[in-house]
């Protein structure tokens, strides 16, 4: 019979609780997603992602912190260099990655239908 073991981390009060490894992000090929990934601390990435979700009617597009463990998951997966200092767009249908002005620009791309983007450029 083979034996199970948990490691495990205390917490302040002194109890302990068993760590959970997550599950390393996949692509879901039959529902690939646009995930734009930014600086979560950044006001102007803060300020691009509020200017993107209510324009996304569609919701083509999920939002993503690079400073998370799935962000991080991500970087990982599609050997992105972290930079925190950037936009990400990761298409997974065409299993591609851009940054910097690459990404805003495809992502102005998807949102074309909206004509207050128009007025931004």
């Amino acid at each position: 019979m083979a034996e199970m073991v948990i490691n495990n981390i205390s917490t302040p009060d002194g109890a302990s609780s068993p760590s959970i490894k997550r599950g390393s992000y996949k692509p879901n090929p039959e529902n690939p997603r646009r995930i734009i990934m930014f600086d979560g601390v950044c006001n102007v990435c803060d300020g691009f992602v509020q200017f993107v979700f209510p324009r996304d009617v569609e919701k083509r597009f999920s939002f993503q912190a690079l400073q998370t463990e799935k962000g991080k998951e991500i970087l990982d997966y599609y050997g992105i260099p972290c930079d925190m200092s950037t936009i990400i767009l990761v298409d997974e249908a065409d299993d591609k990655y851009y940054t910097k002005s690459t990404a805003v620009l495809n992502i102005l791309f998807f949102l074309k239908n909206d004509s207050s983007v128009l007025r931004v450029l």
